[in-house]
């Protein structure tokens, strides 16, 4: 009894510390120029979503930006839709929107990849975001995600997303969709390139709202240099962390250095200059302030489930021992019905109201989202001990 407290204690401060979002700051004043921004859209068979998006998209309320279509091989309505809404923003003298459709896609290519590497070669933008056609933006989202990225020096941006659930199963599912956020540390906010960084560390990323300076974008190389990932998201944000580190590397002893005139009474110039100096070239965060964008991933249970069986298949070889741990210790709060776990959904209650149109009744039957995660995991992972393709948007790819 006393050791099911103590890991239901445990689960507890997961729960607590792993979604307790940052202070919320102030970015307005730090915005004096508003640079170019080219809004990728990779999108295949996207014939329910594109018009929702594109007509998000062309109400941000930003001074200059560029939305490209890249349409990789639909065979529905994707393409007519996109041209429809392009026309009817000419004829109101907005001429933002141009669609593209990706040459054939080479054998090596992931789709998405494919397609976000052609957008990339058209954007004119000093920033590229690439986004998801199952995303709607909010109208001043891309301008808060620039004073973040100005004000913390980042090169690229990522965001976590605000569920839609605009089918009834969804709304029961709050802490289904948090498991991903606690493993991957979403909430650390920003990550260095100084730190220690493997394929195991716990970066959170996600292809939904991907902010890239360009010129970082083209010398970490792209979707092209990930052009077979099915985790492009992780892997780009990964890559940012890693070449910030190479750059550095050289300069390790002056870092030292650095470090030792910390210590020290000496001059705040000099102090100040050699950190600059020294600065990590490239850095990453998440923005944890406000929904930028809100999604409707799936469009039936069906979907839903297939959808999450892929992404933990994706996901499965990247889940460090510690993450793995605190997701059983969610598991012990939950499944375990004491005085813990009425708490645990008390602030359940509280900390999924930030991330979706989430139930009350969901919060309380936390059980039932564990028992689906596990269920749609254990499936995973035998298709990956099978070494079953994974399908994605009617392709099928090696693991």
């Amino acid at each position: 009894m006393i050791f099911d407290y103590l890991l239901g204690f445990l689960g507890l401060l997961v729960l607590v510390l792993r979604l307790k979002p940052k202070k919320k700051e102030s970015y307005n004043q730090l915005l004096s120029d508003f640079p170019l921004v080219s809004i990728v859209v990779p999108c295949r068979n996207e014939q329910a979503n594109i018009e929702p998006l594109l007509k998000s998209l062309v109400q941000i309320e930003y001074p200059q930006f560029e939305v490209l279509v890249v349409d990789d091989e639909s065979t529905d309505r994707t393409w007519n839709i996109a041209e429809a809404i392009r026309d009817a923003e000419r004829v109101h003298g907005r001429d933002n929107i141009v669609l593209l459709k990706a040459p054939s896609k080479p054998a090596e290519y992931v789709g998405k990849n494919w397609a976000c590497a052609i957008g990339a070669e058209h954007a004119r933008g000093s920033w590229i975001l690439f986004t998801d056609a199952d995303t709607r933006h909010e109208r001043q989202s891309l301008k808060e995600a620039l004073q973040f990225a100005y004000a913390k020096d980042l090169s690229l941006v990522s965001a976590i997303p605000y569920h839609l659930c605009s089918k009834g199963f969804e709304r029961f599912l709050g802490l289904f969709h948090l498991l991903p956020l606690i493993a991957s540390c979403a909430f650390r906010g920003e990550y260095s390139a100084l730190k220690r960084v493997s394929r195991k560390s716990r970066i959170y990323a996600i292809g939904q709202y991907l902010l890239f300076r360009k010129k970082t974008y083209e010398a970490i190389g792209g979707h092209t240099r990930i052009h077979a990932s099915l985790s492009e998201d992780i892997d780009l944000a990964t890559l940012v962390l890693l070449e910030g580190k190479k750059e550095n590397s050289s300069e390790g002893g002056a870092k030292e250095e650095c470090k030792e005139i910390d210590k020290q009474e000496y001059n705040k110039e000099y102090k100040e200059k050699c950190k600059e100096e020294y600065k990590e070239k490239y850095k990453y965060g998440v923005f944890t302030q406000t929904p930028l964008y809100k999604v409707q991933m799936y469009g039936s249970f069906k979907e839903f489930f297939k959808g999450w069986q892929r992404l933990i298949r994706i996901g499965s070889n990247r889940v460090s021992a510690m993450a793995f741990v605190e997701i059983a210790l969610i598991f012990s709060l939950f499944t375990q019905m004491t005085w813990l776990s009425l708490i645990g959904v008390v602030l359940l209650l509280r900390i999924q109201r930030s991330h979706g149109d989430f139930s009350f009744i969901g919060a309380v039957l936390a059980p039932l989202s564990l028992l689906l995660f596990l269920t749609i995991s254990i499936l995973g992972f035998i298709e990956n001990f099978q070494r079953k393709g994974i399908v994605w948007h009617d392709r099928i790819y090696n693991t």
